[in-house]
This record gives structure tokens, sequence and C-alpha cells, in this order.
């Protein structure tokens, strides 16, 4: 993300080799195979990678996959490139519409194909001009509130938000039996009877997110029934499964039988490891018992607070770090609808 303007200021960006969330494999091939047809030229160490161009140069590209992250570094590097660039096969996720709406106010010219809108359309521009802009609502911050009021058996209203963007998890838990209702700006979720159980498939949008799964999951240990999920965009993404079934979920692994899975599976298949399971089918409903454990990815530590809510008695978790980068004061607005928490320092 931070090579993108980096490249169009200087011609050069040095970072950091990414870490973060204890996904599994995060390949860059993606944004290195489209660098490379730009003019950029890509160097790895250990520690950092090295772009480095005389001139950016537009190009036409094609995922084979789409990426979220990797479509919003090409638009940020394309806009100032010499020449057009198409990108194909492009994501659609609502954040990159909203940084195309951005840029274009500052002067990009970027365009999604009215006939294909996985295609967009780039002709690069001089310079940008600054603007105002407010960023779209969080809809992983959407989910996770919604979840925590369905699995306390609470409700929520939840404001400042655009409700299409979480069409697909909205449509689910209506689907469930829970109480939505819609406004223009604003969500009420709510608990009037069990939810019954579902199956879902985490998919690329308009799919269901693969963030929201860890939360989702927490849910389903409060279902009726077996629920089933199958987490098709990374090739290790049950890390919080082992935290429910520490507090008594009851839960058992499986891999789909798939046909085609070059195809189904949205990861690359160097990426995919034996040991690695792709489904896990969650029993619900269960008790959950508190306990105490450390987390290392965002949205586990969010599932782990969620399931530490709907369970009876004390938990602590550890590793906040990584709930507080994604979250601005959960604690603090978990605790102004009623949950009990309280932060430890040491």
């Amino acid at each position: 993300m931070f090579a993108a303007p980096l490249l169009s200021r200087i011609g050069t960006a040095i970072v950091p080799i990414p870490g973060g969330d204890k996904l599994g494999s995060r390949p860059l091939d993606r944004l290195f195979d489209c660098y490379s047809k730009m003019n950029i030229k890509v160097s790895e160490t250990d520690h950092n990678i090295t772009f480095n161009t005389e001139k950016i140069i537009g190009t036409h590209f094609t995922f084979t996959k789409p990426s979220h992250t990797v479509t919003e570094a090409i638009l940020m590097t394309a806009v100032l490139a010499d020449g057009e660039t198409i990108i194909d096969n492009a994501a659609l996720e609502p954040e990159i519409d909203d940084l195309i709406l951005m840029l274009t106010q500052m002067g990009a010219k970027i365009q999604r194909d009215s006939k294909d809108i996985k295609r967009i359309i780039i002709q690069g521009v001089s310079k940008l001009n600054g603007t105002t802009h407010e960023v779209i609502c969080d809809r992983n911050e959407i989910v996770t509130f919604a979840c925590a009021a369905l699995s306390t058996k609470g409700s929520v209203s939840i404001l400042k938000v655009k409700p299409n963007t979480v069409k697909t998890f909205l449509d689910i838990i209506i689907k469930m039996g829970a109480e939505v209702k819609i406004g223009n700006d604003e969500i009420y979720v709510g608990w009037t009877k069990p939810l019954t159980n579902i199956n879902i498939e985490t998919n690329p949008e308009p799919g269901f997110m693969t963030d929201w799964q860890a939360i989702f999951s927490v849910l389903l240990t409060q279902t009726v029934g077996c629920s089933t999920v199958i987490e098709r965009v990374y090739p290790s993404r049950f890390q919080h499964i082992e935290n429910l079934k520490k507090m008594g979920a009851k839960t058992t692994f499986f891999n789909p039988e798939i046909n085609n899975p070059d195809e189904y599976y949205q990861f690359n298949k160097e990426s995919d490891k034996p040991e690695y399971f792709h489904g896990v089918k969650i029993y619900g409903p269960s008790k959950l018992i508190p306990a105490n454990f450390t987390v290392n990815d965002l949205r586990a530590g969010a599932s782990a607070t969620i399931a530490a809510l709907t369970a009876s008695g004390k938990s602590t978790i550890e590793g906040i770090d990584y709930i507080e980068r994604g979250y601005e004061k959960l604690a603090e607005r978990l605790w102004s609808l009623g949950a009990n928490i309280e932060y430890i320092k040491t």
C-alpha cells in the first residue's frame, strides 16, 4: 500500500516484509506480476522489499484470482502512470469503490466498465489535487457488533452505516431467524428466538467475507443444529476454533470434497498444506465456559472477546494489540452496551 505513492513521488520504495495476523501464507505474487508489467523492478531480502522505477508505465493486467488489497495498490500506482492501465478480474469490495471515488475527486480518471464491473480502466494523469473525503463505514465492525448482540441474546442499533455493504451478512442472519430492521444509514439487529443453523462459504465480494467467519463462528455455537463453515480465501484461518473448543464449543474439522480445487479456492495452490483443514462443523447450542488465552490475529481476537461475553464467568484475553489495531475503543463501546470489561495494564 505504501509502495504506490512512494513510487509515484520518488521512484523508489523500501518497505519491510509484511507481518501482521497469523493467517498462513499471504503471497505478493499478484502485485509483483503487475508491477513487472508497469516497469517497476522488485527485489527482496530477508527483511525488506525494494521497488524501483524510472517511469511507471500503464499496462493491461488480468488477475488469475481477484485480490482486494492488490487491486487498491495497483489503482494508486496507475493513476499517475504514463498511459492507460486496464485491470481485469479486479476485486469488487466497496472499499475499492470508495478509494476510486476519493482518487477521482483528486483528479484521477478511473471507471469501472459498465458492461463488466470486474474491469477497471485508469487513464494516467500528471498530478493529483487535494480533497476532503469521508471513509465509508467499517463492514467488519458492523458484523462484530451484530454478532455480539445475537450471541448474547441481545440487540443493537448500529448507526452511520451503509446497509448495502453488508447485505450478504444481513441476508444470512435474517434466514437464521434474527430480527433485522434496515434504515437509510442504520441497522437494528436483535435476538427474539433461537437461531437456526446455516452453512456458509467465504468468498470475495459479493460473497461472505473471510474476515467475518471467525466472529460469525461464535454466533454459530449458539444456534440450533450443526452449521458448517468453509474457508475458501485463506489456506489456514481456523485458529479461533481452538479458543472456542477451549470454552466448550463442539466442533469437527473436515476438508470438502471438491472436483476443481484450483478454481474453488482463492488462495494459491502452493500455499496449501496437507495438515490444513478448510472446513469446520460447529454444533449448537453450546454453553460456553470462561477461559484465558492469548490471541495473535485481529479477527480471532474479536472472536475471543465475543465468546468471553457469551460465556458465564470471567475470561482473560492477552495480545489485545492485535484487536486494538483493527477496532477503535472496542472495549469501551461494548461496555457502553452493558458488557463488563476492564483493561489490565501490565
